[in-house]
């Protein structure tokens, strides 16, 4: 019974770690679910399950907001590296996006014929749009 058990909490854990965005919410999912077991092992008792789950949860949560912000400090040097001057990350610094679809719910035609936003340094946005007469405005 105990090994089903066991089983069970690392299913249950690792089913309810894939849904999480960042490492900090992993490693307190996987943390809590370990020290349960862990807790189970040594206390043999509700309590100390509940106690390792806990520390587990504070540990886990503690290893994985470490990785998040390495990370995130990874990604700004990277940024910076490629003529971006911020301190922050920003996924969409550095694109270019592209309206693929003109039509209208309602059936209607746009008046232009493309339009591209492009995301750049310093918060930066800039909107390039194609009328079907082929002005540009900028």
């Amino acid at each position: 019974m105990r090994i089903f058990l066991v089983a069970l909490a690392l299913v249950i854990a690792g089913v309810l770690s894939v849904g999480c965005a960042i490492k900090g919410q992993t490693g307190a999912i996987a943390g809590g679910g370990v020290g349960a077991l862990v807790g189970q092992a040594i206390g043999g008792n509700t309590e100390a399950t509940l106690i390792g789950a806990a520390v587990g949860t504070g540990i886990g949560y503690i290893i994985g907001n470490k990785a998040d912000k390495k990370h995130a400090k990874e990604m700004s040097q990277t940024t910076q590296s490629a003529g971006y001057d911020h301190n922050e990350v920003t996924p969409l610094n550095g694109t270019r996006w592209k309206v693929v679809d003109l039509a209208a719910p309602d059936g209607r035609i746009q008046p232009f014929t493309s339009k591209i936003i492009e995301f750049g340094p310093k918060g930066h946005v800039k909107s390039t749009t194609t009328y079907s007469d082929g002005t540009v405005e900028v």
